[in-house]
This record gives C-alpha cells, sequence and structure tokens, in this order.
C-alpha cells in the first residue's frame, strides 16, 4: 500500500507542476483508498476523493492526472449538492451524472488534459451549466418531444423546447443563463397548455418528481405528427431584456440591435393592425 500512497503523492505534485490552477484544491484534497467502489474505479462524496488502489495503479500517468482533476473538479463544481434543484427536486441520478461528467471532461480538454478512454467525452457540454446539460439530455432522451419538468410550482421547458413554445404558443421567453432559454407555466396550467400543444399536433412528455422514491416519474407522454425540429437553445439575444449578452461598447452590435429592435416593433405593429381588422369585420358582420 505504501507505493500507492506514494503514487498518490507523485500524482499531486505533478498536477502542481503540470497545472498549477489545481493549487489550491489539490493541497487541500483527502485522497483515500477504497476496495468497494461502484464500477472499481474512483469516485468523491462531495467532500473526499475515493480511488480503487488496484485501478489507480494500473493507470498510465496522464490517466492518474486526468482522474483526480475529474473528482477535484466535481468537490469544486459541488456537483454532489446539486443534485436537487432550488426547489428540493432531485433530479434523475444516472442523467445528472452524464451531464456532469461531460461538462468537466469538456474543461479538462480544453485546459489540456486527455479524456481518459471509455468515459464521457462530449465536448459540445463546454458551453452549459450542469443544470442546463441536464435539460438537453432530456430533451435528447425522449427525441423530438417537448419537455415539460416540474420544478416547485412551475414546469419549465429551455432551450429549443422554450423556443417552440415560444413560436407556437407565443410565451414568453426569458434567460435561464447567457444563450439559452426558458419557458414557464404555473402547475395549474398543464392541462391548458398541454391541450394547446395537442392542438399544433406536437408530441410532449412531462416529468414529475417523486421524493419518496427520489426519481422523476413521466405523468404524461403523447406522440404526434409533429416533433420539435428545432435546434438552436436560444431565439434571439440581441432583443433579451434579461442578460447584457453583448457590450454596449460594441457600436457593432448596437446598431444590429436597433435593427433588430425595429424590425421587430414593425412586425407587432403589423399584428395588431392584422387584429384590429379581424376585429372589425366581426364587428361590422354583427351589426349587419
Amino acid at each position: 500500500m505504501s507505493e500507492i500512497t506514494d503514487l498518490i503523492y507523485d500524482t499531486k505534485r505533478k498536477m502542481l507542476a503540470k497545472y498549477p490552477r489545481f493549487g489550491s484544491e489539490i493541497a487541500v484534497a483527502s485522497i483515500e483508498f477504497k476496495d468497494n467502489l461502484p464500477h472499481h474505479t474512483a469516485a468523491t462524496d462531495g467532500k473526499n476523493i475515493y480511488v480503487d488502489p488496484n485501478y489507480f495503479a494500473s493507470l498510465s500517468e496522464n490517466d492518474r492526472l486526468f482522474i483526480i482533476a475529474h473528482e477535484i473538479m466535481h468537490i469544486k463544481f459541488m456537483h454532489m449538492y446539486r443534485l436537487k434543484d432550488e426547489n428540493g427536486v432531485k433530479r434523475d441520478l444516472k442523467l445528472w451524472n452524464i451531464a456532469t461528467d461531460a461538462i468537466i471532461n469538456a474543461n479538462l480538454e480544453r485546459d489540456g488534459f486527455r479524456v481518459k478512454e471509455g468515459y464521457v467525452n462530449m465536448p459540445e457540454a463546454l458551453n452549459y451549466s450542469a443544470e442546463e446539460f441536464y435539460q438537453k439530455l432530456l430533451q435528447e432522451k425522449e427525441s423530438g418531444k417537448i419537455v415539460l419538468v416540474n420544478i416547485g410550482n412551475f414546469y419549465v421547458a429551455s432551450g429549443k423546447d422554450a423556443v417552440l413554445l415560444n413560436k407556437i404558443l407565443d410565451f414568453k421567453l426569458t434567460c435561464l443563463e447567457k444563450g439559452i432559454c426558458k419557458v414557464g407555466f404555473p402547475i395549474s396550467a398543464l392541462e391548458k397548455y398541454t391541450n394547446k400543444i395537442l392542438e399544433k399536433q406536437y408530441s410532449y412528455i412531462v416529468y414529475r418528481y417523486i421524493a419518496k422514491e427520489l426519481k422523476l416519474e413521466i405523468t404524461k407522454i403523447h406522440k404526434a405528427k409533429n416533433k420539435n425540429e428545432i435546434t438552436q437553445e436560444k431565439a434571439n439575444c440581441l432583443l433579451c431584456k434579461g442578460i447584457k449578452a453583448y457590450p454596449k461598447e460594441d457600436k457593432y452590435i448596437e446598431a444590429v440591435a436597433k435593427l433588430y429592435e425595429k424590425e421587430d416593433e414593425i412586425n407587432r405593429a403589423k399584428e395588431q393592425r392584422k387584429k384590429r381588422k379581424i376585429w372589425f369585420q366581426k364587428k361590422n358582420k354583427q351589426i349587419n
């Protein structure tokens, strides 16, 4: 066991030399040996790092650096404490692990680490938060269906599902974070809006949280002829008041934003004129 202990210290020393930004984390990281780990690899409980001694000894130097950095990132990002959302609803553990692993590995690869073969490797996760990528995985799992997830007293759709609901039902888009849209409605309005989605002949799936079993359960699912084929996670950040997506001092971006705003105003005015015309036509019919 002393050889394995020496290997741990050697790995920490090399990480400090090669990746100094891990200095504070690696200095205080508690790395312990454990023989009965799931998958017999490495894990963390949010405070300590556990490694299977035989597995760790079998790794190359690059893979040892990657494994330790990976577990440190779980601790740094507090992924174990973010398993529950802001309303205390616990996310699907398997999907959450995939989402957080993907984000960590994408960040490590960007910083020069080589992702170990067999580990989650999804470079596109780099531009997402863990919560956002988790939602994206839910959407992909139910390919083409609008995914509605119960979050506290609301149902929420994000990314491409939010963009679609804005398009077909005129939901107001807000920012989940920079470049990612979301929409939501009260749980009491679920039937109202799923009926509206049905009228547009779109497939959808609804999840709710079961506290006793600590899992998400499908409560409603409907397959229709239309699927969500939108690919973008946002509509138009230049018009969004929820975030400052672009620096004001950028005169070109300001000019483009004003152009979009003017175009948006013209479209709204056209829509209002159209509604007024329809209203007057109905009124005239009633009079006649």
